[in-house]
């Protein structure tokens, strides 16, 4: 049940996660009494409450009374040392500037609209709740500098910290063989693929590619990315130089934007990426594990149905390849739009069963070692694949895991370290807890 919850930026646009008594004409008396307060600022239980049932609403999780009491002690707790922090913050006088607030609040707002499904449904949920891009930007304002605030007292106290190789080995030595600790590696399959992409017309692409070097052009004579982008990108960050923030590469739903920026450290350029949008130049700026903080110059080429159809035709040429005798290493050079894979004959990196999505799952469980599959549209195109073979749960390498415990460490000695900071804290900043309700007196909890 533990779980970090985040009270200072509860969505806006998520307003639907209203606690039941309130939907149903409680007392809003009841449920706006105050249940803490840290200096001069209260905590209430109806922020409490939103807090928890906004959880609930992601999760989709169904939790009983005494579950839910837990949630509400939690998100409290959160909120809490929130306002300690922030206490901390405005008594160091910590002050954070207008392009700074303007900037986190773009990415912010960038996140929701990813969450939203796109602009269009951004858009409709904001006139449902009445507002527009303006009233949004308002009133996300001032939770949004106090988070920045917090994160600098924070930063402040956890900069220095860090784990090295020795460390994290020592950990793993310590820990590989117990799984609470370190959980297996699981089930996986080894995979090649054959990828054909739709691409658009000669001519299209040809207009397209004009621009792309166009662009390419200029950064290598030293110009700036971000006014190359305002200049000659599309999308809706291009009046930000192509600056999409800090996004967690999970959430980037184009595999092959994904891929590439796998790949990238801080600093480095992919010069061509092509997705359904168009061509992309991407740049890394920053990374953090998963976190990716990148900026792109997109130039769009529009596929059609006509071009898809062409795709799915160069597909079921390959598979008549194939079934005619022909080299699966021959039909991958051949056909295969996988720049990155068609060299060592489609081959990708072995893939835990549970990170496949059904489809996927579904054609693989068919397949004997080397057998291959027919031709269907995958995530980037379409695709034939071929079982090279199956993994059982088994215990990592260290090598496998290295980065991954390391970030995941960090995280450990980031939150003790803050947590002990509070406690000290807490001896200088006036706090006082009134308590929770039982959740049962509100209707909640199963």
């Amino acid at each position: 049940m533990k779980r970090a919850l985040t009270a200072a930026l509860l969505t806006i646009l998520a307003l639907g996660a209203t606690h039941p008594a309130l939907a149903q004409g409680g007392d809003l008396a009841t449920l706006d009494k105050i249940v803490a307060t840290v200096d001069d600022a209260v905590i209430l239980l109806s922020a409490v409450l939103q807090d928890v049932e906004l959880f609930l609403m992601q999760t989709g999780m169904q939790v009983d009374s005494l579950q839910y009491r837990q949630l509400m002690e939690e998100a409290l707790e959160n909120m809490v040392s929130e306002k300690i922090l922030l206490a901390k913050a405005r008594r160091e006088k910590q002050e954070v500037g207008e392009d700074e607030l303007s900037m986190a609040l773009d990415r912010h707002i960038e996140g929701l609209r990813q969450q939203a499904g796109g602009e269009s449904r951004f858009q409709r949920q904001l006139e449902a709740e009445g507002m527009d891009m303006r009233d949004l930007r308002r009133r996300l304002s001032d939770p949004m500098r106090d988070q920045l605030m917090v994160q600098r007292v924070v930063e402040g106290v956890t900069w220095e910290l860090e784990v090295g190789e020795a460390e994290a080995r020592e950990f793993f030595e310590a820990n590989k063989m117990n799984s609470d600790m370190i959980p297996l590696r699981p089930q996986a399959v080894k995979l090649a693929h054959l990828l054909v992409v739709p691409r658009p017309a000669a001519s299209v692409e040809a207009v397209a590619r004009r621009s792309w070097q166009a662009a390419l052009d200029r950064l290598a004579a030293g110009e700036d990315f971000g006014a190359v982008a305002k200049e000659l990108s599309s999308g809706p960050a291009a009046d930000k130089g192509g600056d999409l923030g800090w996004l967690n590469l999970q959430d980037i739903a184009q595999p092959a934007l994904q891929e590439a920026l796998m790949g990238l450290e801080a600093g480095q350029t992919a010069e061509e990426v092509i997705t359904e949008a168009g061509l992309h130049i991407i740049r890394m700026e920053e990374r953090q594990g998963a976190g990716v903080h990148f900026r792109q110059i997109v130039i769009p080429m529009k596929v059609t149905e006509d071009d898809r159809l062409e795709a799915r035709e160069r597909a079921r040429e390959a598979w008549k390849f194939l079934n005619e005798g022909g080299e699966w290493q021959a039909a991958v050079t051949q056909f295969s739009d996988d720049k990155y894979t068609r060299d060592q004959g489609g081959e990708l990196p072995a893939i835990p069963i549970d990170q496949l999505d059904d489809r996927y799952r579904d054609i693989i469980e068919l397949l004997e070692p080397n057998e291959y599959s027919t031709v269907f549209k995958g995530a980037r195109g379409y695709q034939i694949v071929r079982l090279r073979g199956r993994e059982a749960a088994r215990p990592f390498e260290y090598e496998e895991i290295a980065e991954q415990l390391r970030v995941e460490l960090l995280a450990q000695k980031r939150n003790e370290t803050i947590a002990n900071y509070l406690v000290d804290l807490e001896k200088e900043v006036f706090v006082q807890r009134m308590g929770i309700p039982d959740p049962q007196e509100l209707g909640a909890g199963n």
